[in-house]
């Protein structure tokens, strides 16, 4: 999904896991469209569940 961030986005929201990966991915693009708050808080979530995904 290179440079679709809005399908990304839509594909993302309809999956129902809270896996720390869902909102880690949610924090890429949060990145990639230079959206902070997504990205940080997402980030922060995905770090919160899975401790792996801190480093």
């Amino acid at each position: 999904m290179a440079k679709q961030n809005d399908a990304a986005l839509a594909t993302l929201n309809n999956i129902k896991s809270e896996d720390a990966i869902v909102y880690y991915l949610r924090a890429i693009v949060g990145a990639r469209t230079a959206n902070t708050d997504m990205l940080y808080n997402n980030l922060r979530i995905a770090a919160g569940k899975r401790c792996r995904v801190k480093s």
